[in-house]
Parts: C-alpha cells; structure tokens; sequence
C-alpha cells in the first residue's frame, strides 16, 4: 500500500475519532442528563423499526447531497448547491406526483414524470451554479 493511502486511512481515522470526541463533549456540555443524551444521541435511533425509519428519512438526503458534492470537487468543481439541488428536485418531484394523482395516470408513469421533474429542476438549479 503505498503513503497516499496509508495517510488517507490514518485522517478518516482521526476524523471520526475527533467527531465522536466533539460530539460527547457538546452533548456533556449542553445537556441536563448525559447518560440519557448519550443514549438519545447513539442507541434510540437504533431502539426499534419506527426510529430507524425515521433516522433514515432524515440522514439519506443528506447522504445523496454528500455523494453529490464529492463527485463535483473529484472531478475538480466546486459545487456547494448540492443540498439544494436535492430539495428542488424533491419539490418538483412532489408537485409532479400530486398532478399525476389526481389526473389519473398510472403509477409507474406518474413514477417516471416525477423522477424526470426531480432530475430537470436539480439540473436546472445546478446550472446556475
């Protein structure tokens, strides 16, 4: 393995590390019970199939919007829109939905014209970019 990769591995080691640290320290700092952040913080997402759905609604935009920026600064652009792109296309992929409802097309069609609406209004938000 050669020393990029051995340094890369060390710095996503201690970037974890750091934020793990930086998160105990706030919630010890800031909350009335830490045993009880703690667990709020770290096991209660994990607690039961409704939590973890939730956690998930929440975090996997995110995900995408991360996914998104990294691909732009690999390819050498710099792209901070990325969360915005996605909650435009959400946008546009829901108005599309509620047209598509209640006009009566099928649902694998109402499926396609959303996803087409989602990736027209990111692309045309990320255009301006």
């Amino acid at each position: 393995m050669d020393n990029r990769r051995i340094l890369s591995r060390k710095v996503l080691a201690f970037t974890l590390f750091a934020s793990l640290c930086s998160v105990v320290l706030m919630l010890y700092l800031f909350s009335e019970s830490f045993p009880e952040a703690l667990y709020q913080f770290f096991a209660a997402p994990l607690a039961n199939t409704y939590f973890f759905g939730n956690f998930l609604s929440g975090t996997i935009p995110l995900m995408v919007a991360g996914l998104g920026v990294a691909f732009a600064f690999s390819s050498r652009n710099f792209n901070l829109g990325g969360e915005g792109q996605l909650y435009a296309g959400a946008f546009a992929s829901t108005i599309v939905e509620l047209w598509a409802s209640e006009s009566g097309i099928g649902a694998s069609g109402a499926q396609l014209l959303s996803f087409a609406a989602a990736m027209a209004a990111g692309g045309l938000l990320g255009g301006f970019s």
